[in-house]
């Protein structure tokens, strides 16, 4: 996060510039700033998720896969929880706020690389639908019945690209009722299809593009801060 720079105004400047002297009060003051700039950061990742799920282009190709909780959400992984408490230090003084996402972070910089396999791997998976999408372990151990294989299989776009698609039939269509001609998950001996279907796609490389609205917006915060610093201080200044 930014610096912070604290303002006061003129009425209790004088009071003010004694008490700030003062390390302890230093402190109070930047712990306040820090816990607002943590609040606001986290509104503004809650604020992200919110916004309506992208389906265009590849891999979604129009369809919605739902949305996992990248930005804020409760399963330990989104930005949101990875936003950490402030950390004061007293030689700036200086108070941070930091974010441990390496996530957000390639989304953040300017110019990010390019996602490649890593541990000798020769491709990246990526979810074909969204079943895929919603599970939480590794793409090898995806619960589709019959399990999966490597093949090739036409995109909804018709590009035949490298995939890991099911073995067997898996999927039956529902015949009536809200969801007639939809495909779903079959019993056991009631599958029709699904077979050589994608589950992932394999890509050899992802190239994701800059996020400009990653991060908070820095105005934001300092104003937060400062309002929240300013207040705390008003109190601090009024006290006998």
């Amino acid at each position: 996060m930014n610096n912070l720079v604290i303002e006061i105004d003129s009425e209790t400047a004088r009071k003010a510039l004694g008490l700030l002297q003062d390390g302890s009060v230093q402190k109070t003051l930047l712990e306040a700033a820090g816990q607002e700039v943590r609040v606001a950061a986290i509104q503004h990742f809650k604020d992200r998720e919110a916004e309506p799920e992208k389906t265009d282009g590849f891999p979604k190709f129009g369809r919605s896969f739902g949305k996992r909780g990248f930005w804020h959400g409760n399963r330990g992984g989104s930005v949101a929880e990875q936003v950490g408490a402030p950390v004061y230090d007293p030689s700036g003084p200086a108070i941070t706020v930091p974010i441990d996402s390496p996530a957000l972070a390639h989304k953040a910089v300017p110019n990010p690389p390019p996602i490649t396999p890593k541990g000798g791997r020769t491709y990246l998976a990526i979810p074909a639908n969204a079943r895929a999408a919603m599970w939480a372990g590794m793409p090898r151990d995806f619960d589709v019945p019959g399990g999966m294989k490597f093949g090739y299989a036409p995109t909804p776009a018709g590009r035949w690209m490298p995939a890991l698609v099911a073995r067997e039939n898996f999927l039956r269509t529902v015949r009536r009722g809200a969801k007639a001609g939809q495909r779903v998950a079959a019993a056991a001996g009631k599958a029709t299809s699904g077979a050589l279907q994608p589950q992932y796609w394999l890509v050899r490389r992802v190239q994701t593009a800059h996020d400009p609205r990653a991060m908070p917006d820095p105005e934001t915060l300092t104003r937060r801060a400062n309002a929240r610093a300013a207040s705390v201080l008003a109190l601090i200044s009024k006290a006998p």
